[in-house]
């Protein structure tokens, strides 16, 4: 199984002073065996000399709808900020060698702290792989209950259910300590 994630997004910068620092708006796909599985909207505006404010942020849904509209909304509102489009992202990098998905996030242009990248990106593979366990388990479900329904006859499903007697129920009531006095219910503790 081949998990990949597809980076979408842009780098903005000012449109009058390129020494400001460049806002980072990612849109990351999470995919395996090419199926989209999930989906993060990561925000990265890195400290400068003018200020030592670091905004990392990273949303995770399995709506799609959710995480486009709020990259939509951060990318419309960084616009109408005086900002430009420096450079625009469109690739898709493998999770099993990560490397090279790490170095573009932490490259020169996009300031995402290494550490972050790296935690990103382990957390990315190990959401790949809770949901493709998920699913195969629940496909495997599936099919016995298909094969189990084509062999059982009605009458066998109410003998199977266990049915608990009363005198069951009553010894489970008897364990209880609710509703007893408390010498009864520390009759068996001893001394210490």
């Amino acid at each position: 199984m081949k998990n990949t994630v597809h980076v979408k997004g842009c780098i903005l910068r000012d449109a009058e002073n390129e020494r400001k620092r460049n806002y980072v708006n990612l849109m990351l796909t999470l995919k395996a065996d090419g199926e989209e599985i999930y989906y993060y909207h990561l925000i990265n505006y890195a400290a400068n000399g003018n200020s030592v404010r670091h905004l990392f942020k990273v949303v995770n849904s399995d709506d799609k709808r959710k995480i486009e509209k709020g990259y939509e909304e951060k990318h419309i509102s960084k616009l109408a900020r005086n900002r430009v489009v420096y450079r625009e992202i469109d690739e898709e990098f493998d999770l099993e060698d990560h490397g090279k998905f790490v170095d573009e996030l932490s490259g020169a242009e996009m300031k995402v702290l290494i550490s972050a990248a790296k935690s990103l990106a382990g957390g990315m593979k190990a959401r790949a792989k809770l949901i493709t366990d998920i699913r195969t388990r629940r496909e495997e479900d599936e099919e016995e209950e298909k094969s189990h329904v084509g062999l059982s006859s009605p009458g066998e499903e109410s003998s199977s259910s266990s049915m608990v007697s009363d005198d069951e129920l009553l010894a489970k009531e008897a364990a209880t300590t609710f509703g007893k006095a408390t010498s009864t219910t520390n009759k068996n503790w001893g001394m210490f």
